[in-house]
């Protein structure tokens, strides 16, 4: 009956789309011997084409192939039999070998089905075969809107701009519109890079109707503090406050953009905007905004978050001393440290101690600083950021002498000095104007094996410009011939990289001091 026949043939389906030819064979064996019904041999060959496509076996599927377009009056395969073998190869995760199937199904004048081409692209995608199989379609194959989303996606993953680059134009000639994926896909990409692509695509996907969601906004604004784009995220939170969808946890990462690019006073100035809102901010984010108004300076809104921030958190009370410290409040930065001793005392570590005495000795409090130190000494440990903190605040004083004392206590307590302690001795020898004292920390530092940095190679260029005597300005120079010294490695040489700004200098020192060029 036809039922039974119909019945059988998808039965014959199961194993031969699962890869088993075997199966596939034994089963039409089995209804001819046990039933008396014989396979169509059309229904047949195709179930074997399937079985050997999807188990891998490339070459029995070919034959067969070769031996249909042999027997056919055109000499081409059935649009049928490409279809299955296609669709058994991608089950496989041969993509080229699909796409050989759907190119020969294109070439013989058949459509190739979109479904079939987004496929192909979801097996190129986990077989790294995108970008060959993308290039062999120009021009032959159309791709569909949805595949536009599969080879974006994967653009984004491997980080591949000139093929985001090549997919978008594609869909412009093709008049394709892309899907909200691949837009967001794009975007994720180049947001990755500096420049106006992202703030392009961004336009571009609500101009196809697409509204980007809050996550994938909070996002591209994280992306933008890595690559530091801030016309970029501020757009995105412009974007995002026209649509009252600016969360908290959005305005935490703007200020982390911000502060990522240095703009420590824009990433200050969020917090008015979230007190309008009604919201309090959390811990992480006081101690984030203690930090910023430090560094931008912001004196009132130090003080504003000092009665606010989480008390448990150490980081805090550091930012806290520290700003009090640049502010010249050196009472507030002891105050604050007290206010920790008395609240907090378990949090008190040899890093509360040095914050503190880098707030006195910056501000020339010695005496201060130095009955600090005598407190420290009773409970901790000094380590070598104590003994440096203490040098620099003698060589900022102008007293020398006791900088090098206090180089000999560090030696003295099993502290070896490094390149920042014999840097603050240079710095004093050369406020001092004592040249030879510079060249004796120099040897110093030769003897002990200590590496030239770029503070070191930055105060001897300063010195060569204060100096009355030529023969003294070519010695300090001189550093610059040292094989250890990488100019334009140097962050202090900074005047270097500056075309007009290394010209001054030249002629200042050539034309102006008259020292010899070398």
């Amino acid at each position: 009956p036809a039922q039974v026949r119909e019945d059988l043939h998808l039965l014959l389906d199961i194993p031969s789309k699962c890869g088993r030819p075997d199966i596939t064979t034994a089963l039409a064996q089995a209804a001819r011997d046990g039933l008396g019904l014989e396979v169509e041999a059309v229904r047949l060959h195709h179930c074997m084409l399937s079985a050997y496509a999807s188990s891998g076996q490339e070459a029995k599927a070919e034959d067969m192939l070769d031996q249909e377009r042999a027997q056919s009056n055109n000499g081409k395969a059935a649009v049928r039999s490409l279809a299955v073998v296609a669709r058994g190869y991608l089950k496989n995760g041969k993509a080229q070998a699909a796409f050989r199937k759907l190119a020969e199904m294109k070439g013989s004048g058949h459509e190739v089905p979109p479904r079939a081409v987004s496929e192909l692209f979801e097996v190129a995608a986990k077989t790294g075969d995108v970008k060959d199989i993308l290039q062999s379609l120009l021009g032959k194959i159309p791709v569909p809107s949805d595949a536009f989303g599969i080879i974006l996606e994967y653009c984004f993953l491997t980080e591949d701009f000139d093929m985001a680059s090549s997919a978008e134009k594609l869909a412009k000639d093709q008049g394709t519109t892309l899907p909200q994926e691949g837009f967001e896909s794009m975007l994720k990409l180049w947001v990755k890079k500096e420049g106006g692509k992202a703030l392009a695509v961004f336009e571009a996907i609500q101009e196809a109707g697409f509204h980007p969601c809050e996550g994938l906004c909070r996002y591209l604004i994280a992306r933008c503090a890595d690559s530091q784009n801030l016309h970029l995220a501020e757009h995105v939170a412009t974007y995002l406050r026209s649509r009252d969808e600016m969360s908290f946890s959005c305005y935490k990462t703007l200020m982390k953009a911000y502060a990522y690019a240095g703009q420590y006073d824009k990433a200050c100035d969020l917090y008015a905007e979230i007190k309008l809102k009604g919201w309090e901010p959390d811990a992480v984010m006081y101690g984030s905004l203690i930090k910023f108004a430090a560094k931008a300076g912001r004196v009132e809104l130090s003080h504003e978050l000092a009665d606010k921030f989480d008390g448990k958190c150490i980081k805090n009370y550091m930012w806290l001393i520290r700003s009090a410290g640049q502010e010249g409040d050196v009472n507030r930065a002891i105050a604050t440290f007290r206010k920790l001793q008395e609240g907090q005392p378990e949090l008190v570590d040899v890093m509360a101690y040095n914050v503190t005495l880098d707030a006195c000795v910056i501000n020339k409090e010695m005496e201060r600083a130095l009955e600090l130190l005598k407190e420290m000494h009773s409970t901790h440990s000094m380590n070598l950021v104590t003994y440096n903190t203490m040098i620099k605040g003698h060589c900022i004083i102008g007293n020398l002498a006791n900088a090098q004392r206090a180089l000999c206590d560090m030696e003295v307590a099993g502290i070896a000095p490094d390149a920042a302690s014999f840097s603050c001795l240079l710095s004093g020898a050369s406020k001092a104007m004592n040249f030879q004292e510079t060249l004796n920390i120099l040897d110093e530092m030769d003897k002990r094996r200590i590496p030239l940095d770029s503070y070191v190679t930055s105060i001897m260029m300063q010195l060569s410009r204060k100096l009355p005597n030529k023969r003294e300005a070519m010695q300090a120079l001189a550093i610059l011939d040292r094989p250890d010294v990488r100019i334009f490695e140097d962050e202090a040489c900074a005047v270097l990289h500056r075309t007009q700004g290394c010209w001054d200098f030249w002629n200042e020192l050539v034309h102006s001091r008259g020292l010899p060029a070398n």
